[in-house]
């Protein structure tokens, strides 16, 4: 009974022992599985005709580089755009927009006011003239009758 309590007792450990090592291998591939995808990652992989390529972390932070620097200069492009127009807004003696746009209302109203007066002056003319002419005429009127 002995030797069958033995024979047991080995044939458990191997028996335990099989699940516990292809844990710990199952445990070891996973691990380089995901060893290899970094690796991938980093360095890059080339195309194959199942997969498309990979770019290497190195060409990816280019890229962004480069696409920051582009933007950085379309941002400074813009910010010396906007510091033209926002000096066009700004008074500075007669040399910008608003300025311009001031002495054209300034001349709109002096040409506003004068069509008035001139149009007053015309009424005021037109008046008086009016009224010599229905003198002049009475007057003459007037002359021819007594005649």
């Amino acid at each position: 009974m002995t030797a069958t309590l033995e024979q047991w007792y080995q044939l458990s450990g191997v028996v335990l022992g099989i699940p516990v090592a292809a844990a710990v291998i199952w445990g070891v591939v996973r691990l380089v599985q995901h060893l290899a995808l970094v690796h991938e990652a980093i360095i890059g992989r080339e195309a194959t005709a199942v997969s498309d390529p990979i770019p290497s972390m190195i060409e990816r932070f280019r890229s962004v580089d480069d696409w920051l620097t582009t933007i950085d200069q379309h941002l400074t492009e813009q910010d010396d755009r906007l510091d033209a127009v926002e000096a066009e807004f700004r008074t500075n003696g007669g040399k910008t927009l608003k300025d311009d746009v001031r002495a054209l209302q300034r001349g709109q109203a002096d040409a506003s006011r004068l069509a008035t007066d001139t149009a007053a002056a015309l009424a005021r003319t037109t008046t008086d003239t009016a009224a010599t002419l229905a003198r002049t005429t009475t007057d003459t009127a007037f002359h021819l009758r007594n005649k």
